[in-house]
């Protein structure tokens, strides 16, 4: 007996211009493509629509598709991108659009794909960082590091779950309605948040070895900036300074695995690593979420991580 078609099968034979292959596409993709068309619009006559046009878009650039098994997310972009080029049509037009949900598919896809084309990315990080800060960090914690849970989030922020939520919340619902208006300065923002990326990696790699990069990072806090953490919370450049000398003494360093910057925001996770003798100085790892002002760390939110 045969095998059973398969999808990548379907793709196959609709691109050699099976008809019958075509349908059986259609009728597996359009339940999953209606119900997104349907949490992105609210309308249950546009959401149709919505799948004809993917549907047609598909069939007109089938033969671009250089990979058949990657249809299912081929197809899915190409409804998104329809959705949202209606819904910047309203806004362009001051029309009404129903309000975001919580989980809104095209936000989602675009801010999980973190957007990988340059002058999309450049014009992502711009309208991140037109975001008030408070906002600005729960969207670089949800969509840019592991600690995406809002348990994990409350916990680093030091604030309830339910506050995490409301700030996603509306975070969404500004960068949606920003998203779609011009923006200018976008290279500048996207340069500025890979510098400060590259300059939290090298003086935070090098922080325990050489006391360039020790004083570069240390410098650059305020003096009296806030430590928030339900370890060890304080005041003061001295307390950092305490703990970087302490983790020498004890042999203990640590290496950055994420930094996410965007405007004045910066959320770096480190994994941290201790001596044979000491095992267990240090937590396994953390998170820091820095807050500056004029270049200099203002705040910081620390959470650690034991094993």
């Amino acid at each position: 007996m045969s095998k059973p078609f398969a999808t990548v099968d379907w793709v196959s034979a609709a691109g050699a211009g099976d008809e019958v292959a075509w349908s059986l596409l259609y009728n597996h993709y359009y339940p999953d493509l209606y119900a997104g068309a349907l949490r992105m619009c609210n309308d249950h006559s546009a959401a149709k629509d919505l799948v004809q046009e993917s549907f047609v878009t598909a069939y007109l650039k089938l033969a671009q598709l250089k990979d058949p098994a990657s249809f299912g997310g081929w197809l899915w972009k190409i409804l998104v991108r329809q959705c949202f080029r209606i819904r910047s049509k309203r806004m362009a037009h001051d029309e009404p659009y129903p309000e975001l949900p919580d989980n809104d598919p095209y936000l989602q896809y675009t801010l999980e794909e973190k957007l990988d084309e340059g002058v999309r990315n450049q014009r992502l990080h711009t309208t991140i960082a037109l975001l008030p800060e408070v906002l600005c960090s729960v969207v670089l914690l949800r969509y840019f590091t592991d600690h995406q849970s809002y348990q994990q989030m409350a916990d680093i922020l030091s604030i309830p779950v339910g506050t995490v939520r409301s700030r996603l919340n509306e975070a969404r619902s500004r960068l949606a309605e920003k998203w779609v208006r011009p923006l200018d300065g976008s290279v500048q923002v996207f340069r500025e948040s890979n510098e400060w990326n590259q300059f939290y990696k090298e003086t935070l790699s090098a922080l325990h070895r050489q006391d360039t990069y020790k004083n570069k990072f240390l410098t650059h806090l305020q003096k009296d900036v806030q430590i928030i953490s339900p370890h060890r919370p304080g005041t003061g450049r001295g307390i950092f300074e305490n703990m970087i000398c302490n983790d020498l003494k004890y042999g203990s360093w640590l290496s950055p695995t994420t930094v996410s910057s965007c405007g004045n925001i910066s959320v770096v996770e480190v994994n941290h690593y201790n001596s044979a003798e000491h095992p267990h100085h240090c937590p396994q790892s953390s998170v820091m979420v820095l807050h500056r002002r004029q270049l200099q760390v203002r705040r910081i939110n620390i959470h650690l991580t034991w094993r």
